[in-house]
C-alpha cells in the first residue's frame, strides 16, 4: 500500500465525522429558521435549567447504565456463543471504544469492537460482527416494545379524545412502522429463513456463503430460552434514554405543561428511534426534529428553544459522559487493537485463541 492511500485512509475517518457534523449542524439550523428559534434563546435554556442537579443525575445514571449494564448485556452474548472472555475483559471494550464510537460517524465505530475480538483471535471477523448484530437486534426490539407499551396506554387513556387528530394520524402511522419492522426482524429469528438465506448465498459463492453462516451464528447458537432473557434485558437497557428524558424534562419542569407517562413511553421511544437515524451525528437533528414534532405541544409558550436544549443535553447524556469515563483506556483499547495482544490492564495471561485464518480462508 503505498503512502499516498495510507494517508487518505487515516483522513477518511476525520472527512466522514466533518461530514456528518456538517448535516446534523444543517438539520438543528433548519429546524431553528422554521421554527423561530434564536441560537441565543437555545444557549440560555441550555444554562438554565430549574434543577441542575437532575441535568446531573440523568447524565450519572445513563453512564452507570451504558457502561456496566452494556457491558454485562455483551458479556452474556459472548459467552452465549462460546466466545472465551470476562466480564472485565468486556467492559474493557465498552469503556475503551466509547470514545472512538462517538468521533466515528454513520455507526462505523461498531467496527472497533468487532476488531477487537477478531484481532484477540477469539473470533472469526464475521463472527464477531454477528454478536454486534444481535445486541443491536435487543436494542432495536427494546425500544419499540416501550413504544408499543406507551401507544397501548395511549390507547386507553381519556386523553385520546382530547388531543389533535395529527397526534391519531402519528400513532397510526407509527404502528405501522412497527409492524413493518417486526416482519423485517422475522427472517434474523426463524430458522427456515436464515436456511434460505445461506442457500442464496451459496449460489452466489461459497466465500459469501460461509460470511452469511458466522453473521448468522449468534441467532443460531444462542439457545431460545437465553433468546428471551436477552430479549428482555434489552428491553429493561432501553429505559435508559427514557429515563434521561423523562429527568430532562423535569429539570427544565416550569417550561412544560404536564408530559404523561404514555408519552415519556411513546413518544420518548419515536425520539430515541430517530436518534440513531445515519449520517448524523449523535442523531443530532433527527432527534430535535423529533421532539419537535411529538412534544411541541407540551411546551409552555412560544418559544421552542428548550427542546433543542433537550436534545443537546440528551446527546451529551447518552454518548458524550460515558465516553468520558472511557477516556483514561482508550490508548490501551487502541494498542490492543493494534497489537492483538491482551492489554496491559487486563494482565498478561489473558487467554487468547486464533480463529484470525477462518476469515483469511
Amino acid at each position: 500500500m503505498s503512502q499516498s492511500q495510507t494517508s487518505n485512509g487515516k483522513r477518511r475517518p476525520w472527512k466522514r465525522f466533518v461530514l456528518a457534523a456538517g448535516i446534523s449542524l444543517g438539520i438543528v439550523l433548519l429546524l431553528c429558521w422554521k421554527t423561530g428559534t434564536k441560537i441565543s434563546e437555545v444557549a440560555h435554556e441550555f444554562r438554565h435549567p430549574d434543577a441542575p442537579l437532575l441535568v446531573g443525575l440523568a447524565f450519572l445514571i445513563s453512564a452507570a447504565i451504558h457502561i456496566l449494564a452494556g457491558a454485562h448485556k455483551w458479556y452474556l452474548i459472548l459467552r452465549g456463543m462460546g466466545c472465551d472472555t470476562t466480564y472485565r475483559e468486556v467492559l474493557f471494550v465498552r469503556m475503551g471504544s466509547d470514545p472512538v464510537r462517538i468521533v466515528m460517524p454513520f455507526k462505523t465505530g461498531e467496527l472497533s469492537n468487532i476488531a477487537y475480538f477478531w484481532r484477540r483471535g477469539k473470533l472469526s471477523f464475521a463472527r464477531s460482527a454477528s454478536w454486534i448484530l444481535f445486541d443491536k437486534a435487543l436494542n432495536i426490539g427494546g425500544t419499540f416494545f416501550w413504544l408499543i407499551v406507551g401507544l397501548v396506554m395511549y390507547l386507553l387513556s381519556a386523553e385520546r379524545a382530547q388531543l389533535p387528530q395529527a397526534t391519531w394520524v402519528l400513532a397510526f402511522g407509527t404502528g405501522i412502522g412497527i409492524a413493518a419492522l417486526i416482519a423485517g426482524m422475522l427472517p434474523l429469528a426463524s430458522a427456515t429463513v436464515r436456511q434460505a438465506m445461506r442457500r442464496l448465498a451459496d449460489r452466489l459463492g461459497p466465500r459469501l456463503g460461509g460470511i452469511v453462516v458466522q453473521l448468522l451464528s449468534t441467532f443460531e447458537e444462542i439457545p431460545p430460552r437465553r433468546k428471551a432473557a436477552l430479549l428482555l434485558y434489552g428491553i429493561g437497557f432501553q429505559l435508559r434514554p427514557l429515563i434521561v428524558f423523562y429527568l430532562l424534562v423535569q429539570a427544565f419542569g416550569s417550561r412544560f405543561a404536564a408530559v404523561p407517562l404514555w408519552a415519556v413511553l411513546a413518544w420518548g421511544s419515536v425520539v430515541v428511534a430517530c436518534s440513531n437515524v445515519p449520517y448524523t451525528e449523535w442523531g443530532t437533528g433527527p432527534r430535535e426534529a423529533a421532539l419537535l414534532a411529538v412534544f411541541g405541544s407540551y411546551v409552555k409558550g412560544e418559544s421552542s428553544a428548550v427542546l433543542f436544549a433537550i436534545g443537546i443535553l440528551m446527546a451529551v447524556a447518552i454518548h458524550f459522559v460515558p465516553a468520558l469515563f472511557g477516556l483514561p483506556l482508550l490508548g490501551s483499547f487502541l494498542s490492543a487493537l493494534g497489537t492483538g495482544h491482551a492489554p496491559e490492564v487486563l494482565g498478561n495471561n489473558a487467554s487468547t485463541g486464533d480463529n484470525r485464518d477462518e476469515v483469511a480462508r
